[in-house]
């Protein structure tokens, strides 16, 4: 995707956000793949990149797949494992999220692993939405692993919506009639010909996310980072939490909800469409 005009300050705060929390999860590696390599300090939150966004690919998979467990020993005897090196030195988005998705509902934890440091490596929605299975996995380093790359994933793609709503590219709000995310442009490509991003995909992703979180604490890290998101996407998705089944979930939507509306007293999706309207309307 094309590099856009951004809203410095908020994509400053997301990531920022999302380091700091990073550095609370444990980096440890499973178990089975601990050895002379393992060990190391947590690494700071990755840089907020995906390969597809049209820079050149690095150097080869094996130098970009220790983000998430910078200790992941190199070992080169699983063919499934090459095999998925070998989509992402290819650069093949759709090979490396099916491939990655096999291996992250295998038993084995070092594959599991390869699977979190390739979705985190793509970073697009659907590679998020890959990831929220092991968000529970038995294995404590995987579940923290895959939290970690998550909060990755939907920082990039945070930073990306910013900047499409900073360009006039996105369009998106609550409609009043029945209250459905809209989108300008879903479907569409950018002027180079690139696919531009789908709010539809990434609104699924944060709303998936959030419902999916194991914590309190894991769940208000992702509401902090969505609040600070462009609010035609935070406020729609915020509504739709608040009127989850979930109690808890739902309190917690409408506390970030009149944080997201600059504590405007919004409490309902009747009352955040109005809002989101008079935004619209006091543009200069």
């Amino acid at each position: 995707m094309n590099s856009k005009k951004v809203l410095i300050p908020i994509a400053l705060i997301l990531v920022l956000a999302a380091s700091v929390y990073l550095g609370t999860r444990s980096n440890a590696l499973p178990e089975e793949t601990t050895g002379d390599h393992a060990g190391g300090a947590a690494p700071a939150a990755p840089a907020v990149r995906s390969f597809h966004d049209g820079s050149e690919a690095a150097d080869s998979a094996a130098a970009r797949k220790t983000v998430i467990f910078p200790g992941l020993m190199d070992d080169d005897s699983d063919e499934e494992v090459n095999r998925l090196r070998d989509f992402m030195d290819a650069n093949d988005t759709a090979a490396i999220i099916e491939q990655a998705s096999f291996l992250a509902s295998c038993n084995d934890t070092h594959r599991r692993a390869e699977a979190i440091e390739a979705l985190t490596w793509v970073a697009t929605p659907k590679a998020g939405m890959a990831l929220l299975p092991l968000l529970n996995d038995s294995d404590e380093a995987i579940a923290d692993g895959a939290f970690n790359a998550l909060q990755h994933v939907l920082a990039t793609v945070g930073v990306q919506i910013n900047g499409d709503v900073e360009s006039g590219e996105l369009t998106i709000g609550i409609t009043m009639d029945d209250g459905s995310l809209v989108s300008a442009t879903e479907g569409e490509e950018d002027s180079d010909g690139s696919d531009s991003l789908d709010v539809n995909a990434a609104y699924e992703l944060w709303l998936n996310a959030i419902k999916a979180a194991g914590s309190d604490d894991d769940m208000e890290a992702l509401l902090i980072n969505l609040v600070g998101i462009d609010a035609k996407f935070s406020v729609p998705l915020l509504v739709d939490l608040q009127e989850t089944d979930d109690s808890r979930l739902a309190a917690l939507a409408t506390e970030y909800l009149d944080m997201a509306t600059n504590r405007s007293g919004v409490t309902n999706r009747e009352e955040a469409a109005e809002w989101l309207m008079q935004q619209e309307q006091e543009k200069p």
